[in-house]
């Protein structure tokens, strides 16, 4: 937690108990939890935090590159991997996880660079079905 702490003070921000805790949920999800999830989560530890602390709390740990925004459908996710990578979204449930190994070819950006067009970053979307969506289908 010290480069939540760091961070914050470098930025003008307090250290408060809740921004540790917001930080502490996201971090503990092993998928891409909504603002309401971490909300949920964060909930049972602290009973009087409101969905708009929670909101303003991921703001700034995502302005602090502490956690990652993911913008997905109708509503954003969390990431604590800041590492590049891409995901697997299931279909039926809408649920992201990260593919974590790499992709056996990478994407040839110099087609583009021919184009006049400088890629500076890429990600990957596969869609299918997840372990328990698929469990459920057969």
């Amino acid at each position: 937690m010290k480069e939540l702490s760091e961070g914050l003070r470098q930025e003008g921000y307090r250290f408060t108990r809740q921004r540790r805790i917001i930080l502490e949920e996201v971090r503990k999800q092993q998928y891409h939890p909504s603002a309401k999830e971490i909300y949920d989560a964060v909930k049972i530890r602290l009973p009087n935090i409101s969905l708009g602390t929670v909101y303003r709390g991921l703001g700034v740990l995502t302005e602090l590159g502490l956690i990652r925004k993911v913008e997905h459908g109708e509503y954003a996710r969390f990431d604590a991997n800041l590492a590049e990578h891409h995901h697997l979204i299931c279909t039926d449930c809408d649920q992201l996880l990260d593919v974590d190994a790499p992709l056996s070819e990478p994407l040839n950006t110099q087609q583009f660079k021919a184009r006049g067009f400088e890629v500076q970053r890429y990600k990957i979307e596969l869609y299918g079905l997840c372990p328990t969506c698929a469990t459920e289908r057969s």
